[in-house]
C-alpha cells in the first residue's frame, strides 16, 4: 500500500520525527503484523504529467505487508500517527474511523511489489534467514570435520 499525503508547515520537523524513529525491532514498521517493508520518504515536489504546477512538499508512506488493504491502513494509521499529523488534514483527534478515511484518499494504487518473495510470509522468511545464518556458522565451525564427523554434527545441528 503507498499513500502520498500534502505536508502541513515545518518539512524540517517532519524529516526530524522521521530521522528519529527508531530502527529494526523496534521500528513502528515491525510493529505492524506481516510487514515485510516500510519506507517513508519526504518528497520536496512532484511534477504533475498534465503540465500543471509541481505539488508538494509530500510524505510518501509505502508498506508491503500480508494480509488486506484494510489491515494495513488500520496498521499505518495506528503505528505512524505522529509523523502522520505533520500532514495536512490529518485528523486532530486521531480518531481510528477518521484516520482510515483519510488514508484512503491519498492511497495511491501500487502498480507491482518489491516483495522478492511475493508467496512468503514475513514468518517464513525470517525462519528461512534463521537457517541460513545457522548454516554458515555451521560451516565455519565443521571446516576440518571428517566427513564422518561432518554428518554427525549436521544432523545434531538440523536434524535429519
Amino acid at each position: 500500500m503507498t499513500w502520498l499525503l500534502p505536508v502541513a508547515g515545518d518539512v524540517a520537523a517532519l524529516r526530524a520525527r522521521i530521522a528519529a524513529l527508531p530502527a529494526g525491532d523496534a521500528s513502528p514498521f515491525a510493529a505492524i503484523p506481516g510487514a515485510h517493508v516500510g519506507r517513508l520518504v519526504v518528497l520536496d515536489g512532484l511534477a504533475d504529467p498534465r503540465g500543471g504546477p509541481p505539488s508538494g512538499p509530500l510524505l510518501l508512506v509505502a508498506v508491503d505487508a500480508d494480509g488486506t488493504a484494510a489491515g494495513a491502513t488500520a496498521a499505518v494509521a495506528g503505528r505512524l500517527g505522529e509523523v502522520l499529523a505533520h500532514c495536512e488534514g490529518y485528523p486532530a483527534a486521531g480518531d481510528g474511523a477518521d484516520v482510515d478515511r483519510w488514508l484512503r484518499r491519498h492511497r495511491v494504487r501500487d502498480g507491482f511489489s518489491l516483495r522478492p518473495y511475493p508467496d512468503a510470509t514475513v514468518e517464513e522468511v525470517r525462519r528461512a534467514l534463521d537457517v541460513r545464518a545457522r548454516l554458515a556458522a555451521f560451516a565455519v565451525q565443521a571446516d576440518g570435520l571428517t566427513p564422518a564427523q561432518l554428518r554427525a554434527a549436521f544432523v545434531e545441528a538440523f536434524g535429519r
